[in-house]
């Protein structure tokens, strides 16, 4: 194809000039269809392109000469590069703004183009990050520092999920490592034009020290049985009336004062057991109908069996409710 040249003396690239179709074509599966990234991801995934609105995008990030703006360019490009979704410079205007007639470096670069030797890279691809990504600290520590902190649970509770795989202790420690890192006294926060405030990481202790209960619960009931014959090993409905007997006791009434499904979902936490969702819990039904106190054949020999525990921990007024409840079904 012959090539034409703009009014600056470059070279108009078209198209159908490219000379890397492979880099094309994943730089359109990675990036061109934005509206498919999920609604999660724009909030509360370690996503560049929306951390990247943070500093201006496009302009600022391409022309600041100092401060935070380079250290997120330097990082982000770092990831790009790692996963060859640059193009030659030559060809940028064409991969990038195939439907346009415009080639100047101005305009590439003001809407976010970065050009890093004889390659340029699109600083606004939304590319979300996982903690096998070069720099994803430093990524979740921005997204940190720009989330409202009405959200931080939030946020937390998903990348724990979404980058952690669940692992409690590998993400306490890794945010542990994050504070010590990106604070006023380290002197990477020089270099990077940013810091975790006192209020933010206040907030993620709170909220590790809340989950470290919540993660140590079952395990620490595990242990018990193991080594205390006084925990029994109960059924589901025994355990969900456990924690009638119990919640009534301290005044909390199953459907005035509580959501059964918040309380299966507590007993998934105590018991251990894994939940997908709730609709389909067998520990949620269980509770449902134990807190109706509803009569079935089983019932007299289960409290029999789960009176023991509460007279063994001097839980007197649950231990009267339980009681009271024996003797009206020994008397039919």
């Amino acid at each position: 194809m012959e090539e034409r040249e703009t009014q600056d003396g470059l070279p108009k690239i078209q198209l159908a000039d490219i000379n890397s179709p492979e880099i094309w074509q994943q730089y359109q599966a990675q990036t061109n269809n934005r509206s498919g990234i999920p609604p999660d991801d724009d909030r509360y995934g370690i996503n560049t392109c929306f951390i990247g609105v943070h500093f201006g995008l496009p302009g600022r990030l391409t022309t600041e000469k100092s401060g935070a703006i380079p250290a997120f360019r330097e990082r982000l490009l770092l990831n790009l590069q790692g996963r060859n979704l640059g193009v030659p410079a030559r060809n940028a205007g064409a991969v990038f703004h195939p439907d346009t007639n415009f080639t100047h470096l101005e305009f590439l670069e003001m809407r976010g183009i970065y050009f890093h030797g004889d390659m340029a890279y699109d600083l606004l691809i939304p590319l979300t990050l996982t903690p096998n990504d070069q720099h994803f600290d430093y990524f979740f520590a921005l997204k940190c520092v720009q989330i409202d902190l009405m959200e931080l649970d939030r946020f937390l509770a998903y990348q724990i999920h979404e980058s952690f795989d669940d692992n409690f202790p590998h993400f306490d420690a890794f945010l542990h490592n994050l504070f010590r890192k990106y604070n006023a006294s380290n002197s990477t926060q020089n270099a990077v034009g940013f810091q975790i405030s006192t209020e933010i990481q206040e907030t993620i202790l709170d909220w590790l020290k809340h989950n470290a209960l919540m993660e140590s619960t079952p395990r620490i009931m595990k242990q018990n049985a193991a080594t205390n014959p006084a925990l029994p090993d109960l059924t589901t409905y025994q355990w969900a009336l456990v924690f009638h007997y119990s919640l009534a006791a301290m005044g909390l009434t199953a459907r005035v004062d509580l959501d059964a499904a918040d309380v299966a979902r507590f007993m998934h936490v105590v018991l251990g057991k894994p939940l997908s969702k709730i609709q389909n819990s067998e520990v949620y039904k269980t509770y449902r109908e134990a807190s109706a106190d509803s009569l079935r054949p089983q019932l007299l020999p289960d409290l029999e069996r789960i009176r023991p525990l509460f007279e063994q921990a001097g839980f007197s007024k649950a231990l009267e409710s339980i009681d009271k409840k024996i003797k009206d079904l020994q008397k039919k």
